[in-house]
This record gives C-alpha cells, sequence and structure tokens, in this order.
C-alpha cells in the first residue's frame, strides 16, 4: 500500500500525478534519476527480457531475441526461429512489471514482432495535510505500452529495425494515450575487414539505438509530459568455441544519453557450457545484476538478480523458439536452385550429344556419297586433286564434328554420373573431356564439385588400365574404332566389370555398325538397288 498527502484544495492533480510518477515510473531506475528526471522517463526503460536486465541492460549490441523491441529493433532480424517470451518483476510497493512478445521471421521479408508491458499497482491512498483520507481518485496507476517492430538485414552484416509504440496511462482516474516510435542499426563486421588475417572481426558487432524519435505525449491533469529522445550505442564481442564443451563467451559495453539526461555507461560478460547452462553478470549506472539461463530444445528459462538504489529485485522470464529455421530454408532454396541448375546443365548437355550426333551421321552420308561419286567422276588429275582437297575439308569438318561429339557424349555422361553419386567415374570422364577442351560448357565447375564429394578419392582403375583407357580414346576421336575396341578389351580381361570400359565399347561399336549402314546404303544406290534390296526398274517410254 502507498500513502500519499496532498496539501489543500487546489493541490493540483498535476503535481500529485508528477510525484507518483517519480516515485513509481522511475523507482527501477533509481531515487536519484527520479530526481533528476522529474518523473519524464519511459515507466517502460527498464525494458524486457531477464538476459538483458542481467548484463546491466548493455544489450544494444546483443539483442538477438524478442527483447529487441526495448533495447534495438534491428536486432530482431538476428532470430532464426518463431520466438515466444514471457516476463514478470515484482518492483516496489507490490507493483508487479510485466511483459509479452512474439517475433515472426520470414525468409524473404525479415522479421516482425510483437510486444506488449504493464505495470500497475493500486492500494494508494491519498490524505491531506491533516492526514485525512480523500476520496478522490480510484486509488490506482495502470501503465501500458503496446509495440510492433520491424526489422531486416538491408546488406551483408548490417540490419536495420522500428518500434512504434502506443503507450497509455491511467493515473487516479485520468487516462492518456501517445504514440512513439524508434530507430536501431545493427552491425556484423566482415571475417577480416583489414586483410591482416588470424582476427575473427566477425565476432564483433555494434549497435545503435535512437529511442523516441517521435516521444509520447501523455497529459495527466495540468501535467503534460514528453518522453525525451535518448541513444544508445555500445559493442559486443562474442567468442564460441567448436570443442565438446561447445563454451560461449560474451563481452559486452553500452554508452547511453538523452536530451534530459548526462551520459551513462553500462557493461556486462556471459558464460556458456554446452548451449545449455548462461552465467551473466553487469553493472550500470544503478547497480549490479547477476543472473543465468537453462535453455533445452528451444526452451529458455533466464533469471535476473539486480540491486539498485530502492533494493533488491527478481525478474524471471521463459521463452520458446519453435518452427523451421530460417537459416534451413534458406539452405533449402539454394540446395533446390542447385538442382535446378543441374538438371538445366543435363538437359542442355543432352541436346548438345543429340545435336552433334545428328550432323555427324549427315556428315558421313554426305561424305560417303560424294567420295563415290568422286572415285568414278575424277579421271584428270586436276579432277583428282580436287577430289583430294574436297575430301581434306571434309574430313576436317568431319574430324571437328567427331571431337565435338565425343566431348559432348563424355561431359553428358560425367553428369548422369554426378547426379547419380558416382562421383569417381565422373571425375574420369569430366577429365576425359578436360584432355581435348578444359573450357568445355560447365566443364571445370561440375570437374571441381565431383573431386571434392568424391574426397579425393578419384582412381577407378590401375594405371596401366588408365593408360590403356586413354590410348583407345586417342583410336576413336581418328574413327579407328576397331583399334579402340581391341585396346579396351584388353582391359576388360582384368577388370571385367568396368562400367566405363563397358560403356565405351558399346559406343564404338554403335558408330561402328552406324558407319556401315551408311557405306551399304549409298553402294546400293550407286548400283541402282532400291532401298529394300530390289534392282530399281527403269522407267517404260509412253506410247503415242
Amino acid at each position: 500500500m502507498m500513502t500519499l498527502n496532498r496539501n489543500g484544495k487546489k493541490a493540483g492533480r498535476g503535481r500529485l500525478a508528477g510525484m507518483i510518477l517519480a516515485m513509481l515510473l522511475t523507482a527501477p531506475l533509481g531515487a536519484l534519476a527520479a530526481l533528476e528526471d522529474g518523473g519524464t522517463n519511459s515507466p517502460f526503460d527498464l525494458g524486457a527480457g531477464s538476459r538483458a536486465l542481467a548484463l546491466g541492460r548493455s544489450y544494444v549490441a546483443v539483442a538477438d531475441d524478442v527483447s529487441a523491441l526495448f533495447w534495438n529493433p534491428a536486432g530482431l532480424s538476428q532470430l532464426d526461429q518463431i520466438e515466444v517470451s514471457a516476463m514478470h518483476i515484482d518492483l516496489y510497493f507490490g507493483t508487479p512489471y510485466d511483459f509479452i512478445g512474439v517475433a515472426y521471421p520470414l525468409l524473404d521479408w525479415g522479421t516482425f514482432a510483437l510486444g506488449a508491458v504493464r505495470v500497475a499497482t493500486d492500494g494508494i491512498v491519498l490524505r491531506d495535510d491533516r492526514s485525512r483520507v480523500l476520496g478522490n481518485g480510484d486509488g490506482s496507476v495502470d501503465m501500458r505500452q503496446y509495440l510492433l517492430g520491424y526489422s531486416r538485414e538491408i546488406t551483408v552484416g548490417l540490419r536495420a529495425g522500428l518500434v512504434v509504440k502506443i503507450d497509455q496511462i491511467r493515473l487516479l482516474g485520468d487516462f492518456d494515450a501517445g504514440v512513439g516510435l524508434d530507430l536501431g542499426f545493427h552491425y556484423r563486421l566482415p571475417e577480416d575487414p583489414m586483410g591482416i588475417g588470424g582476427i575473427p572481426w566477425n565476432n564483433l558487432t555494434l549497435g545503435l539505438s535512437v529511442q523516441n524519435v517521435i516521444g509520447s505525449r501523455l497529459r495527466l491533469a495540468e501535467v503534460r509530459d514528453v518522453i525525451p529522445l535518448g541513444f544508445k550505442t555500445g559493442l559486443a564481442y562474442r567468442h564460441d568455441t567448436e570443442d565438446s564443451m561447445q563454451q560461449h563467451f560474451l563481452i559486452t559495453g553500452t554508452w547511453e544519453r538523452s536530451t534530459w539526461r548526462a551520459s551513462r555507461f553500462a557493461g556486462g560478460v556471459e558464460y556458456g557450457l554446452l548451449d545449455l547452462f548462461r552465467l551473466r553478470g553487469g553493472l550500470n549506472y544503478d547497480g549490479w545484476s547477476v543472473g543465468g539461463g537453462l535453455h533445452y530444445v528451444g526452451i529458455m528459462l533466464d533469471y535476473a538478480l539486480a540491486s539498485e538504489a530502492l533494493g533488491i529485485t527478481h525478474r524471471f522470464t521463459l521463452s520458446y523458439r519453435f518452427g523451421v529455421p530460417v537459416s534451413e530454408q534458406r539452405a533449402a532454396r539454394e540446395r533446390q536452385r542447385e538442382e535446378e541448375l543441374d538438371r538445366e546443365a543435363q538437359r542442355r548437355a543432352q541436346e548438345a550429344v543429340e545435336e552433334t550426333s545428328r550432323a555427324m551421321e549427315q556428315i558421313m552420308k554426305n561424305s560417303e556419297r560424294r567420295h563415290s561419286r568422286e572415285k568414278k567422276a575424277m579421271l584428270a588429275k586436276r579432277q583428282q586433286l580436287l577430289r583430294q582437297e574436297r575430301r581434306r575439308l571434309t574430313e576436317q569438318r568431319q574430324a571437328a564434328l567427331a571431337d565435338e561429339y565425343f566431348k559432348a557424349l563424355h561431359y553428358f555422361q560425367g553428369i548422369e554420373d554426378y547426379l547419380a553419386r558416382n562421383y569417381k567415374q565422373a571425375v574420369v570422364e569430366f577429365e576425359t573431356v578436360e584432355k581435348y577442351d578444359p573450357n568445355y560448357l560447365q566443364l571445370q565447375v561440375y570437374l571441381q564439385r565431383a573431386r571434392q564429394r568424391a574426397g579425393g578419392q578419384t582412381k577407378v582403375m590401375s594405371d596401366k588400365s588408365y593408360q590403356r583407357y586413354y590410348h583407345g580414346i586417342d583410336f576413336y576421336v581418328t574413327d579407328e574404332f576397331d583399334k579402340a575396341i581391341t585396346v579396351w578389351k584388353k582391359i576388360l580381361v582384368e577388370e571385367p566389370n568396368n562400367v566405363l570400359v563397358l560403356r565405351n565399347i558399346e559406343e564404338a561399336e554403335g558408330r561402328m555398325a552406324r558407319l556401315k549402314a551408311i557405306r551399304e546404303e549409298i553402294a546400293r544406290e550407286e548400283h541402282g538397288q532400291a532401298p529394300g534390296g530390289t534392282k530399281a526398274q527403269p522407267s517404260q517410254p509412253k506410247k503415242k
């Protein structure tokens, strides 16, 4: 119960309001602060989150949970999962301070958050200068704040956020409400911004919060208060070990100042073990604070004990994180994009094989027909020289197409093996293409991927077999298919299940069969036979 004296009938409710605000609203910030600020501080300067309070309220450069609504809204976008949090504090004169908030991170749209905090007390007894109980007012104070926050990463390492605040105060029967706005920025340094190496700069974060860019204007009776503009800036350094103990270290410092208040400093440290336990401590302008936390499968229970000018307070916060982490969603999308690119590469490789195969077959037909006609038509030396020159050009083009077909075929087979996770075979196929054209399509990209995923173990046959394998390739690209098959079959004597060799023999035999069929077709045409093998009948002259 709180008892306040009121002097005379005209002792303005405004003076009385200022007295109560100074005692209740700023009591958590210390009696001296109450006198200096005259009750103009926000009643919600205490903030939210037992972790932040245990760190001495030095949280502007950390702010990685839903309590960032109070400390630095830019930190909301650090959340990887949905978080729901509730906090309770027993203040002075039996006054409860309660907070509840929820943050919802989205894959491409940043993080949205909602929060509400309430400070209330009743049983206030008003007396005049003769200590007689007055009946004016309802004898209670109820202060509430509703928050809507948003944050997103605007460039690598740099985050920005804002919070819209609605303040409501009901004091001894009077009521008023106002709207305020906070802005915040959070920056994580690059891994090595100065290029000197050896220092994990990306463990260092900087924070800036500009509070009450638009300050709530609250009027109670004759008193009008505007929540003053304030600045908070700080830095934090975090280090997590990768050993079996999974230790966590955090040190943070904050400087703050407002238009109605001189500069103040705060700092805190945190130690964690096994990603399960946390111990914390902090110092600030009001006193010291300690605390700890337990984290298990998304559930977080945090506690803080603070010693301040008006006594000791206990703070409890229960939080829960759930849902598919945004980082996993982002990784899944990247994997899907990579699979789509792989499928597109496979499709293009297959189209290249088919197109080159058709062009080669047509060239082979035209070449054989031309050569057959030229054998009969060229009697003179000049005609013979012309035939030789044409054949040379044709052979060059045929060889070029053969090389293109060879590269496209083995590139396609390498893609097939890569997608089937036969990385060793894929490496051999890609290296076969690399031997003739290192810059072919996306060869180097998939060759490096296959080597990495093969883990350095890319050898699928003996050194002697490798020598024979590439010796056969040399015969194959010069259309000496029978010699290539002979060399490759020697490998099968020692390695009868060698998939690469069996596949090459099958392709070579197919090429030999197609070439033989083309030559037979041309021979039939030259001897006047129909495609079915019967001799074409000469046309009969028409009767007059």
